[in-house]
């Protein structure tokens, strides 16, 4: 029952009710399942060998769909709700979203097309789950993984006063957790992610360099616990992830002397407050600063990791739509 793969049949209607066939003789009903699990094996591996013979189909049946990808994703900063996704669901055709378990669980449904052979399939589907979990993030300015952090208050499963025979409550304060504002993951949330989405996906190997640090440091931010923290290493990369993409697109020539004009002359241009481009340059000459000494010159708290998120996200938002508009104005005119 460990294995993920085999204890949903093992609770199966079709496994119960051989349990109840066999009544009291579960040595039999043990061997049925092992049967059972032998010949499905059986089945996959001779399906497998199948596939790695197959070549693939081209023209209209290459764009079939042949292979499903299923990834759950768990949500810091947003509830999930069914009904926002049936716009979605209807008009894109390879990525499908419903909601999880719970309110914060994401589930995302990849197709994967015929012109795809098995060999291809995991780097392929790492690939596209790559880039949409990508855009989730930066197309939302929240956080979506795989798993969020466990141990963000304490290290313990329970403290007990031996004497008085009691439970202690005592709790890392405040708990390595960031404070997201509540919110639900709305359509315009939606037609974000799909923007962003496309707009990685006609990026260069440069641009795309930048993205893939931003994705590599969201990784950091599931794993960061009281067990080990990574607070200033995922602030300082968000920041060099933010001149990555700004190199990479042309928005600064990569010399250090430049980076603090060419940064915030980009969001003085959107506009955005005067606060917001403060906290722009204030958090570009920390991270500098940290570089350069090897150390923090103040501590870093996940409230500025947060923000130095929220500011690679504003900029690449801001490229995206762009993009897209340019891309409308394309359309319209031919």
């Amino acid at each position: 029952m460990d294995d993920p793969r085999l204890k949903p049949m093992i609770f199966s209607k079709g496994s119960l009710d051989k349990q109840t066939e066999f009544g009291d003789n579960f040595g039999a009903w043990m061997k049925w399942l092992r049967d059972t699990f032998a010949e499905a094996d059986r089945k996959s591996m001779e399906l497998t060998n199948l596939e790695m013979k197959r070549k693939p189909a081209d023209g209209e049946e290459g764009w079939e769909n042949k292979f499903e990808i299923k990834i759950r994703l768990k949500s810091w900063s947003h509830s999930i709700r069914q009904n926002q996704f049936k716009e979605w669901n209807a008009g894109i055709e390879k990525i499908k979203i419903n909601s999880g378990g719970d309110r914060n669980e994401l589930v995302v449904t990849l197709f994967v097309p015929k012109k795809v052979v098995v060999q291809d399939l995991w780097n392929m589907g790492w690939q596209n789950t790559y880039v949409f979990v990508t855009a989730l993030n930066i197309g939302t300015m929240g956080f979506f993984w795989w798993y969020t952090p466990t141990y963000i208050s304490r290290y313990f499963e329970r403290i007990r006063d031996v004497e008085h025979d009691s439970e202690i409550i005592v709790d890392r304060t405040p708990m390595l957790k960031i404070v997201w504002p509540p919110q639900a993951l709305k359509s315009p949330d939606l037609n974000n992610i799909s923007i962003v989405y496309n707009f990685i996906a006609q990026a260069n190997q440069q641009q795309f360099e930048s993205t893939h640090r931003y994705f590599r440091n969201l990784g950091l931010m599931a794993k960061n616990d009281i067990l080990f923290q990574f607070e200033p290493t995922i602030f300082i990369e968000f920041i060099s992830a933010l001149k990555d993409a700004m190199a990479a697109y042309g928005d600064w020539d990569g010399k250090p002397e430049t980076a603090e004009t060419s940064m915030t002359a980009f969001f003085e241009g959107v506009p955005a407050t005067p606060e917001f481009t403060g906290m722009v340059r204030n958090f570009l000459n920390l991270a500098d600063q940290m570089i350069a000494n090897k150390i923090a010159p103040r501590p870093i708290t996940l409230d500025d990791v947060a923000r130095a998120k929220l500011i690679f996200d504003g900029y690449f938002k801001i490229k995206a739509q762009r993009w897209y508009m340019d891309e409308l104005a394309k359309r319209q005119s031919g």
